[in-house]
């Protein structure tokens, strides 16, 4: 018999963001996601956009980002080829560390919404800059540079 379900095991609230993590599937297989959300002017909303998406599934565990869980740095950028990492979870916050491609990490805090003041021109996407992240022992890392460890 070919049953579907979806039931809510938890929920992360965070700084004008929030997540919750499902299980869902059918006859015995199942996946973990994650659905991100935002609070702005408009209320709450899914996060998501054609880069960064609003829900992360995995079959082998927890979906990243999450808190405590490991992932790593997706990309490097401009001529560092790195990602800043910011005191406070904020573009204008001091840079305390530059992480690159590739760099093992642990989400101990977050998600935070924080548009960017002002908005950078020609963005105009929640994920791209205003979701963040705090990496264990480093500082806070926007949304859309992680990368989950977990493929499924």
């Amino acid at each position: 018999m070919n049953v579907a379900c979806v039931w809510k095991t938890g929920e992360h609230d965070g700084q004008s963001a929030a997540y919750f993590t499902v299980k869902a599937g059918s006859n015995g297989t199942t996946q973990t996601c994650a659905i991100y959300l935002f609070n702005n002017s408009l209320g709450w909303q899914g996060l998501g956009g054609a880069v960064s998406s609003g829900t992360v599934c995995s079959l082998t565990g927890a979906p990243f980002p999450s808190v405590g869980e490991g992932g790593q740095i997706q990309m490097g950028l401009g001529e560092t080829g790195c990602v800043n990492v910011h005191s406070n979870p904020d573009l204008s916050a001091k840079v305390v560390g530059c992480l690159p491609k590739g760099t093992p990490i642990t989400i101990d805090d977050g998600p935070a919404y924080v548009p960017a003041t002002p908005p950078p021109p020609q963005i105009d996407l929640p994920w791209a800059l205003d979701y963040w992240w705090h990496v264990a022992g480093r500082g806070w890392v926007v949304h859309a540079y992680l990368l989950t460890r977990h493929y499924g």
